[in-house]
């Protein structure tokens, strides 16, 4: 519900409606810099059609040692962040971003990794955004029932950060 999604964002610390980003005021060159400072790499591939428009197309590729070295792990413990490295010299990620050329708007996210080692496989995913068909409403059914979702992502994430670095001490 929106009573619980505002009292998730408050515990957070973050507001409870997003505040977009003014992307003109957004110096291009520190932004790059901020993000190849951290291991991840934006590179314009050009445009191509996409879902029924014309996108602007990026590849994205992740240097694991530059991001594990990054501030974007500062937060972890020593047993976190040996995990980490172990991480990073066995992992290749990367993927493609896609903008809509007409609206500006992010239209797809997608990631490609694999992994060498006793572990080795490879992963793909998608995320693929449009706006809802005309006339799609989402009110609940009269029959639904309310689930504390605060509690449940709460216990989601703490379950999740236990598996994936270990128990905080």
């Amino acid at each position: 519900t929106k009573s619980e999604i505002d009292a998730l964002a408050a515990s957070s610390g973050a507001s409870a409606a997003p505040s977009a980003t003014d992307f003109g005021a957004l110096d291009p060159a520190a932004f790059k810099s901020t993000l190849e400072g951290s291991g991840l790499t934006l590179a314009y591939a050009g445009t191509a059609a996409h879902y029924g428009g014309d996108a602007y197309h990026l590849t994205v590729a992740i240097d694991m040692a530059k991001l594990q070295n990054s501030s974007v792990f500062d937060g972890l413990t020593r047993t976190q962040l040996g995990q980490m490295q172990d991480l990073a010299k066995a992992t290749t990620i990367g993927g493609d971003v896609w903008v809509d050329k007409a609206s500006g708007r992010l239209s797809e996210v997608d990631a490609h990794g694999s992994a060498t080692g006793t572990d080795s496989g490879t992963f793909d995913f998608s995320l693929r955004f449009s706006d809802p068909a005309a006339g799609t409403t989402f009110d609940a059914p009269a029959s639904s029932v309310e689930v504390p979702i605060s509690s449940l992502m709460g216990s989601l994430f703490q379950l999740v950060g236990q598996n994936a670095f270990g128990p905080t001490p």
